[in-house]
Order: structure tokens, then sequence, then C-alpha cells
């Protein structure tokens, strides 16, 4: 059985918070509650690790590129394939990376609309009604032929504070 307690006396002991690679990228442990108690690191660039024996190895995340559900929009969602439903990449990036917000009414979202891009550039914790309306803007946008995964962070965000819709 699964034990939180575990899970973090492991975590504080055995495993360190963050590595550096070879190459010079620092990686980050993802929540050990999230991976059910596997060691995983992930880079700012979105790539994740093994670790085991002192040593790195990445995995490949599965995406699942063929199937469209229309019954739940998270199938698609690209995730670590031997985690059973908590593995998704941008969640553990966020959760990972990113300050966490006051409260449970936070969801994480893809800057760009591209869910195959889950690098920490590209993900922020929003409200579920500000995702909506963001999901809104970038159908504006890909309608006037402006395609999201090829603008900038920073144009994205003046995007999406500058403009919003009104209920009438």
């Amino acid at each position: 059985m699964f034990n939180h307690q575990n899970v973090t006396a492991m975590y504080e002991n055995k495993f360190p918070p963050s590595l550096v690679c070879k190459d010079g990228t620092q990686v980050k442990l993802c929540p050990l509650e999230r991976t059910k108690g596997i060691p995983i690191y992930c880079s700012k660039s979105g790539l994740f690790f093994s670790y085991a024996s002192g040593a790195l190895r990445q995995v490949r995340p599965y995406v699942n590129r063929h199937f469209k559900s229309k019954r739940n929009v998270h199938s698609d969602y690209p995730k670590l394939q031997y985690y059973l439903g908590n593995g998704r990449c941008h969640m553990l990036m966020a959760l990972t990376w990113l300050e966490p917000k006051p409260g449970k009414n936070y969801v994480v979202d893809h800057l760009n609309g591209n869910i195959f891009d889950w690098s920490l550039d590209n993900l922020q914790w929003i409200t579920p009604a500000e995702n909506h309306k963001r999901a809104k803007l970038l159908r504006v946008l890909r309608s006037i032929g402006r395609d999201p995964k090829q603008m900038s962070r920073n144009e994205l965000l003046g995007i999406f504070n500058k403009y919003y819709f009104s209920l009438s």
C-alpha cells in the first residue's frame, strides 16, 4: 500500500532534491507522492530522468497522438507510462518547478495551447475561468491565421492580459 509518510522519509533520506546532468542541466526531484515513490527528476526544458544507482537515465513520456477521446479530455496528455494517472508531464513539471498557488482551484495552462510542449516556459498556474478565456483567445488567433505555437511567451501573455470576452 502506498504510504505518504514512507515516501517523505525516502525523499529526505535517499533522493537528492536536485542533481546536475553530465551536460550541466539542472534537474529537480518530482513530488514522490505523484510518482508512487519512484524517483523521477525533470529539467526546465521538460526532459524526465529516472534515478537509480546514483545515475540519471532519460525517460521518454508516452504520447498518444492517434486516439482522440471525446469522453476524457486528459486522455491525450503526454504522461510517464508506468504511472497510474498522476504522471502527466505538464502536471509533474508544474508541481516541481512552479511556485504553488494558494488554494486548490488552479489548473496548469499550456500558454501556447500545445499539450506536447510541457517545458517550464510554456506552463502557468491559472484559474479554470482564465483557462477557458485563454482557450477562446487561442481559437481566435488560429482563426485569423496566427499560430500560437510560433508566438513568444511574452506576446501570448500580452494578448491574454489585454483581451476579454463580454457576457452579452
